[in-house]
């Protein structure tokens, strides 16, 4: 598993791999948690399949409430 520039608030173990997980994680904000925090092996390198941009993770939480849930834009 790739995990890549997220954001955890109030999260118990917020990440972790059992024993034959390959767990990356890079860029993750992690606040108001417990637990673990658990990377191990090389997973995969998603660059190596397509491009792409990621979001700086400190702006998660606006971007989630700017256009999570019903959109007046799109949908019924």
């Amino acid at each position: 598993m790739v995990l890549e520039n997220s954001y955890f608030d109030k999260v118990k173990d917020p990440y972790y791999r059992d024993g034959t997980a390959q767990l990356r994680q890079s860029g993750s904000v992690v606040v108001n948690s417990t637990g673990q925090r658990e990377t191990g092996g090389s997973a995969f390198d998603p660059r190596s399949f397509y491009s792409y941009t990621l979001d700086p993770a400190a702006g998660v939480p606006a971007l989630l409430r700017a256009h999570a849930g019903p959109q007046a834009d799109i949908g019924l």
